[in-house]
C-alpha cells in the first residue's frame, strides 16, 4: 500500500507542476530517483505520452514496466503495462501485436477478478478491430465489456460502452441503428458530473440526423452542445461547435449561414492558438468561397490551411489541403494544375496507407478525365477507388462510387449502363437511409428515364426526389426538382404544366434569393412566352435573368439570355437590337466553344507529358546502357592486352626453354605460329563487331545530345530574358552610393528566391528624414516583380509627388492605390495580390522615429532586450476582414539603438532537424545574440545561419532584412 501511495504522490507531482514536453523530461530525470512500482509506473507513464511520437521508445518503456510489475509481482500494474502496449501497437498500425497484448493485459485482469478493468480492455480490443475494419468482431468485444458495466453497475463505462457501439453503426452506414445506441448513450451520461463527455454524445446524435438529412434535429442536438460548452468556457468546444452547425448550413445549401458560423469558428480557434482548428476552419470557409465562384477568396483560404498543416507536419492535413486546391483548379478549367495537386495528395496518401483516402483522390483525378472527356481513363480511376471502397465496406462512398461511374456512362450516352450503376448507388443508399442522397440518385435516374424519352418513369423519380427534398427541409433541390420537371413536360410539349412547375420553381427560388437558379427559371418561363409570341409577358424574366446571369458573371447563363433577348427583340420587330444580342450570344458561344479547346489542350498537354516522362526514361536508358557499352568495351581492350602480353610470354619461353630443339620442332613451331595468326583474324573480327556497336549507341546518344542541347538553347533564352528583367529591376532600387550618403551604419540582406524578386527595398530623404520601406509583395520571381514595380512607382507618387511624409497615411494611401491600380473591388473574380511592408521616417539628427507596418513589424534592440514595433495585421489590397486605417508609431531612439525591418521570407524557411520553419521567435534570438557584432558582420553571420537552417532544403521565398545603427 505505502508503494502505490509513493507512485500516486510521485504522479500527482508531475500532473500539477508539469505538462507536454517538460512532463516527459521530469518523468525522465525521475527514473534515477526512483525504484520499484514507483518507477514501473513512471515508466509506464512515459510509454503512454511517447507513444504518439516515438513508438520505439514507447515500446522499449512499457517493456522494461512490465519487467519491473513483474519482479514485484504487482498483477494490475503488470497488466496496465501490457494494455498500454496494445494501444501503442495499434497507433503503429500492428494489428497482430495489438491484440496480443490487449489479450494478455485481459488475462492477467481476469486471473485477479478485476472486472472494470476486463471491460476496458474489452472496449480496447473493439476498437482496434474497428480501427482494422473488423466490425463484427468490435461489436462483439463492446457488448462484452456493456454487460461486465452492466452488471458491476458502473454508468461511466456503460455510457462509453453503448457510444463505442454507435459508432461502429455509424461508420459501416447503419445510421438508425446507431442512433439508438447514440441515444442510449446519452441518456446514462445525463446522470454523470462529466458535462464536456455528454456534449460529445449529443455531437455524435447530431451528425447521424445530419447524415439521415433530418437537419432541424442536427441543428437542435448541435445547439444544445454548443450550450453546455458554453456553460463550461470551452472555447475550443464552442468553436468545434460552430464548425458542426456550419456544415449542416451547407448540406441545406444555405451557404451563408454556414460562412458565418464558419468564421465564428475560425475567430476563436486563433484566440486559443488551436492550430489544427484555424486550418479546418480555413478550409470550411474555403469550400464556402468555391461554391460561391469566389475564387480568389477560396484560393487565399485553401493556401492558409496548406501553410498550417505544413508547419505542423501533418502529412494528412497537408494531402487534404492540397485537394480541396485540385478540386478548385478543376473547377476554373485548370486541368494541370488539378491535377497536379491531385497526384501530390495521392502519393501523400499512398505513404501513409489509408486507404479510403487514397481511393478519394482516385476518384477527384477520375472526374478530371472525365471532365476532359478522356472517358476510358475517368473509368480507370473510378473503378480503382471503388474496389478500395468495397474492401473497406464503406456502403456510403460504395455508392458514391457507383453513382460517378453511373455518370460517366451518361457522358458516353450508354443510358442503359448508367442507369444500372445508378440503381445500384440508390439501393445502397436507401439501406443507409440518407435521404439527401437517396434524392440525389432519384434525380439521376430520372435524368436517365428522360435521355430514354421514358416520360413516366422520369416524372415519377423527379417528384420521389421533390418530395424528399420537401420533408427534408433542402429548399434549394426542391426548386431544381420543380424545375427539372418543368423541363421534362417541355420536353413533352405539355407547356401548360410546364409553365405551372416553372412559376412555382420561381416563387421557391425567389424566397430563399438563389440568383442562378432564378436566372435559370426566368429564362425557361421567357421561352413559354416566346413560344407563344407573348413578348410582353417575356420581358420582365427576360430582364431578370440578364441582370442575374451579368452579377454572376456566369457565361453559359449570359449566352442563353442574349439569344433569348434576340428573339424578343425580333418579335417586337425591332431588328437593331435583335441583331446587337444576337452578336454577343454569338460571340460568347464561341468564348464557351474555346473552353471546349482549352480540354482539349490539356488532356493533350498531359498525355504529352506523360509520353514525355516516358521518353525521358527511355532515353536515360539508352545513356545508361552506352556507359555500359563503354565499360565493356574497356574490358574487352584490356583483356586483349593481356592476352597478347600472355601469348609473347608464352613464345619467348618456348624458344628459351626448347631453344636446343629449335631445328627438331620447326614444323611444331610453325604450326603454332599459324594458329596464333588464326587467333588474332579472330580478335580483330570481334574488334570490328564491337566498334560497329559503339558507332550505333554514340549516334543514339549524338541525337540525345542535340535533343538537350535543343532545351538548353530555350532555357538559355528564357534566363536571359528574366536577367535583364532582374537589370531592370536592380536598376530602380536605391543606389549604394545615396543609400551610404543618408544611413550611418547599416546593412540590407537581399536574396531573392528566383532571379527577379517579389521583395524590395526603397529609400529616399525628406527634410533631413530618411523614408524607408522594406516590402514583400505577392508571390515571387516575375509575378513578384511586377508587383514590386508597381509598388517603386506607388512609393514615388506617394511620398516625392504627393510629399505625404506621415508613416501610416503613406500606407493608407498606398493600399488605396493598389486597390485602384488592380481593379480590386472584393468582386468573386478580383485579384488578392497585395503587400506586406515595414516602413519608418527617421529623424536621427533628433532621434525620432515613425513606424507603420502592413502585417511586418519592426524590432528594436536596446540594452540587450529586442523590442517589437507590432504591425497591423492587414496587407496592402483587398482583405477579408475589413480594412481600418493603419496606426502610427512615434518613438523616441536612443544612442546605439539596432533597428530591423524585414519581409517574412527569413522567418519561413523550412529547414533544421525536423524540416520545420524557423519561425520569429528564433529569428529575434539570433538577432539578439549577434546584436554585439557590427552590422556587416551581422549580414554574414545571417547569412551562414541561413544556409545551416536551409541544409538541402530548397528556398522558399524571397528574403529581405534591413539593419539600421543609430549613432
Amino acid at each position: 500500500m505505502q508503494k502505490i501511495i509513493r507512485l500516486l504522490s510521485a504522479l500527482m507531482f508531475l500532473a500539477l507542476f508539469t505538462n507536454g514536453q517538460n512532463e516527459i523530461d521530469s518523468l525522465e530525470n525521475l527514473l534515477s530517483k526512483t525504484s520499484g512500482l514507483t518507477k514501473a509506473g513512471i515508466l509506464n507513464s512515459l510509454s503512454i505520452k511517447s507513444a504518439s511520437f516515438d513508438t520505439e521508445k514507447a515500446i522499449h518503456y512499457a517493456n522494461a514496466a512490465i519487467k519491473i510489475a513483474k519482479t514485484e509481482k504487482d498483477k494490475n500494474l503488470e497488466a496496465n503495462c501490457f494494455k498500454t502496449l496494445g494501444s501503442i501497437y495499434q497507433i503503429s498500425n500492428n494489428f497482430d501485436l495489438s491484440v496480443a497484448n490487449y489479450n494478455q493485459a485481459y488475462n492477467i485482469f481476469k486471473s485477479i477478478n478485476n472486472l472494470p478493468a476486463q471491460a476496458s480492455v474489452l472496449n480496447s480490443l473493439g476498437i482496434t478491430f474497428r480501427h482494422f475494419n473488423y466490425n463484427t468482431d468490435a461489436i462483439n468485444y463492446h457488448k462484452q465489456a456493456l454487460e461486465i458495466y452492466q452488471n458491476i453497475n458502473q454508468p461511466s463505462g456503460i455510457g462509453f460502452s453503448l457510444n463505442y457501439l454507435g459508432s461502429i453503426y455509424w461508420k459501416s452506414g447503419q445510421y438508425e441503428k446507431a442512433l439508438e445506441y447514440y441515444k442510449q448513450s446519452y441518456e446514462v451520461r445525463s446522470g454523470l458530473a462529466d458535462k464536456n463527455i455528454l456534449a460529445a454524445t449529443l455531437d455524435n446524435i447530431g451528425m447521424v440526423y445530419k447524415d439521415l438529412s433530418e437537419y432541424e434535429q442536427a441543428l437542435e442536438y448541435y445547439n444544445k452542445s454548443l450550450k453546455i460548452h458554453t456553460e463550461l468556457n470551452d472555447t475550443n468546444g464552442i468553436a468545434s461547435s460552430y464548425n458542426k452547425i456550419g456544415s449542416v448550413y451547407w448540406r441545406l445549401n444555405d451557404l451563408k449561414k454556414s460562412l458565418l458560423n464558419y468564421k465564428k469558428s475560425l475567430w476563436l480557434q486563433k484566440q486559443v492558438e488551436n492550430s489544427t482548428g484555424v486550418a479546418i476552419s480555413y478550409n470550411n470557409i474555403g469550400n464556402v468561397y468555391k461554391n460561391t465562384n469566389q475564387y480568389d477568396s477560396a484560393i487565399y483560404y485553401y493556401n492558409k490551411a496548406l501553410s498550417i498543416r505544413k508547419a505542423l507536419g501533418d502529412p494528412e492535413g497537408i494531402a487534404y489541403a492540397l485537394n480541396n486546391l485540385g478540386s478548385l483548379y478543376l473547377k476554373i478549367i485548370k486541368y494541370k494544375e488539378a491535377l497536379n495537386f491531385y497526384l501530390e495528395s495521392l502519393s501523400i496518401r499512398d505513404t501513409l496507407g489509408n486507404k479510403k483516402n487514397v481511393a478519394n483522390s482516385q476518384n477527384n483525378i477520375g472526374l478530371i478525365y472525365k471532365d476532359l472527356g478522356n472517358y476510358e481513363k475517368s473509368i480507370e480511376y473510378f473503378e480503382k477507388s471503388l474496389d478500395i471502397y468495397k474492401e473497406i465496406g464503406d456502403k456510403v462512398l460504395i455508392s458514391n462510387g457507383l453513382n460517378y461511374l453511373g455518370g460517366v456512362y451518361w457522358k458516353e450516352k450508354q443510358y442503359e449502363l448508367a442507369l444500372d450503376y445508378y440503381n445500384r448507388a440508390l439501393k445502397i443508399r436507401q439501406e443507409i437511409g440518407d435521404k439527401n442522397y437517396i434524392a440525389g440518385s432519384l434525380i439521376n435516374i430520372a435524368l436517365i428515364h428522360k435521355s430514354l424519352n421514358n416520360f413516366p418513369e422520369a416524372l415519377n423519380n423527379y417528384t420521389n426526389a421533390l418530395n424528399i427534398y420537401k420533408t427534408i427541409g433542402d429548399k434549394k433541390n426542391a426548386a431544381a426538382a420543380l424545375n427539372y420537371i418543368g423541363n421534362l413536360y417541355k420536353k413533352e410539349k405539355n407547356f401548360t404544366k410546364a409553365k405551372e412547375y416553372f412559376n412555382e420553381a420561381y416563387k421557391a427560388r425567389k424566397l430563399i434569393d438563389d440568383k442562378s437558379g432564378i436566372a435559370y427559371t426566368s429564362l425557361d418561363i421567357a421561352g413559354l412566352y416566346l413560344n407563344e409570341k407573348n413578348a410582353i409577358q417575356a420581358k420582365p424574366f427576360l430582364e431578370t435573368a440578364l441582370t442575374n446571369a451579368t452579377s454572376l458573371k456566369n457565361k453559359n447563363l449570359l449566352k442563353n439570355a442574349y439569344l433569348s433577348n434576340s428573339t424578343y427583340y425580333a418579335i417586337m420587330g425591332d431588328y437593331k437590337n435583335s441583331l446587337n444580342f444576337y452578336k454577343k450570344y454569338a460571340s460568347l458561344k464561341d468564348e464557351i466553344l474555346s473552353i471546349e479547346s482549352v480540354k482539349k489542350i490539356a488532356d493533350m498537354q498531359i498525355r504529352y507529358e506523360t509520353e514525355k516522362k516516358e521518353k525521358e526514361n527511355e532515353w536515360l536508358n539508352k545513356e545508361n546502357r552506352l556507359k555500359e557499352l563503354e565499360i565493356e568495351q574497356q574490358n574487352a581492350k584490356i583483356n586483349r592486352q593481356n592476352l597478347t602480353i600472355a601469348g609473347i610470354v608464352l613464345v619467348l619461353l618456348i624458344i628459351v626453354i626448347f631453344s636446343t630443339l629449335l631445328f627438331r620442332q620447326n614444323k611444331k613451331i610453325k604450326k603454332a605460329n599459324e594458329l596464333l595468326a588464326l587467333r588474332n583474324v579472330e580478335i580483330m573480327q570481334q574488334k570490328e563487331e564491337i566498334e560497329s556497336q559503339r558507332d550505333e549507341i554514340e549516334a543514339q546518344r549524338d541525337h540525345v545530345t542535340q535533343q538537350r542541347d535543343h532545351i538548353e538553347k530555350q532555357n538559355t533564352r528564357i534566363t536571359d530574358s528574366i536577367e535583364y528583367a532582374s537589370r531592370i529591376q536592380s536598376a530602380v532600387l536605391p543606389p549604394e552610393d545615396f543609400i551610404k550618403e543618408v544611413l550611418p551604419d547599416y546593412f540590407i540582406y537581399f536574396k531573392p528566391r528566383d532571379i527577379v524578386s517579389g521583395d524590395f527595398y526603397w529609400m529616399t530623404k525628406k527634410d533631413n528624414k530618411i523614408i524607408i520601406a522594406a516590402v514583400d509583395c505577392t508571390g515571387h520571381g516575375v509575378p513578384g516583380a511586377f508587383m514590386s514595380m508597381l509598388g517603386v512607382a506607388l512609393l514615388n507618387e506617394i511620398i516625392n509627388k504627393n510629399k505625404i511624409t506621415t508613416a501610416s497615411d503613406i500606407l493608407n494611401k498606398l493600399r488605396e492605390n493598389v486597390i485602384k491600380s488592380l481593379h480590386q473591388t472584393g468582386d468573386p473574380d478580383e485579384a488578392a495580390d497585395g503587400m506586406d511592408l515595414a516602413l519608418s521616417i527617421i529623424d536621427f539628427e533628433n532621434r525620432k522615429m515613425q513606424f507603420a507596418g502592413a502585417n511586418n513589424p519592426l524590432y528594436i534592440i536596446r540594452n540587450d532586450e529586442l523590442i517589437e514595433i507590432k504591425s497591423d495585421k492587414m496587407p496592402l489590397g483587398i482583405h477579408f476582414i475589413e480594412d481600418e486605417p493603419f496606426t502610427n508609431h512615434e518613438l523616441e531612439l536612443k544612442a546605439n539603438d539596432l533597428l530591423y525591418m524585414f519581409s517574412d521570407g527569413y522567418v519561413d524557411q523550412f529547414g533544421g532537424k525536423d524540416n520545420r520553419k524557423l519561425l520569429a521567435r528564433n529569428f529575434k534570438k539570433i538577432l539578439l545574440d549577434i546584436s554585439e557584432k557590427s552590422l556587416q558582420e551581422q549580414k554574414q553571420l545571417l547569412d551562414e545561419y541561413f544556409y545551416k537552417w536551409k541544409g538541402e532544403q530548397k528556398q522558399i521565398d524571397d528574403i529581405l532584412i534591413i539593419g539600421l545603427k543609430v549613432a
